[in-house]
């Protein structure tokens, strides 16, 4: 189900795809959210009411783990394919578009997190522990384009990967990876610190301006 919150309260939760759970959400305005669930589907609301569960592909499409919208024009849905490779969607003044992003055949590496900037710039973590940039062009033609390859977030840090990514600009972003780790990127470099005990299991992060919070599965949080 899903629970609005008015500035006050949460509402009663809502049943918006009664066959599959909710993967992921993402909500630019106070009228428009996009959600992805489990079984490769996309639900949008607009203006108080959820359309019906869309698939992205066929029976045995891809399925997008995560979705970030900027407005209720671009946003950015990423996850994996029937065989497991990276795969995304973008969606750009009221069209879903597939875009080919497997780096190779054997590619199976997919995408399990994603945050876009208001420059129609995004970074996607992947489960290797890379990272890779999408730009949007709108002029001549409307393209999305990525890098050659992910970008190791810290190759220093041994066995680090993303559980989530969250980024102010295209060269300010905070990743929070799946032990105790924060990443944050300068527009230049990673930084990896360790910020919660070594037991802890996936960090979540979100970062308005200069300020981020983290949790990990342990519900301990902290700010910074």
């Amino acid at each position: 189900g899903v629970s609005t919150y008015n500035g006050t309260t949460w509402g009663t939760p809502v049943v918006v795809d009664a066959t599959h759970a909710i993967a992921a959400m993402s909500c630019p305005t106070t009228t428009f959210c996009v959600a992805t669930d489990q079984a490769g589907n996309y639900l949008m609301w607009n203006n108080g009411s959820w359309g019906q569960p869309t698939a992205f592909g066929g029976s045995l499409g891809p399925t997008m783990d995560a979705v970030s919208c900027i407005s209720s024009s671009f946003c950015l849905a990423v996850g994996r394919s029937a065989n497991f490779a990276p795969a995304d969607f973008y969606f750009y003044n009221g069209t879903w578009y597939p875009d080919a992003v497997a780096y190779a055949s054997t590619d199976t590496i997919p995408f399990n997190a994603v945050s876009c900037t208001s420059n129609f710039v995004c970074l996607a973590t992947d489960q290797g522990g890379g990272v890779t940039t999408f730009t949007l062009t709108t002029s001549p033609v409307v393209q999305l384009t990525h890098s050659a390859s992910p970008t190791p977030i810290d190759p220093g840090v041994k066995n680090f990967v993303g559980a989530s990514i969250d980024c102010v600009s295209s060269t300010s972003c905070v990743v929070g990876s799946f032990t105790n780790q924060v990443s944050t990127y300068n527009g230049n470099t990673w930084t990896t610190v360790a910020v919660f005990a070594p037991t802890s299991l996936g960090v979540l992060v979100s970062c308005a301006q200069q300020t981020c919070v983290a949790t990990d599965a342990s519900s301990q949080g902290v700010s910074a």
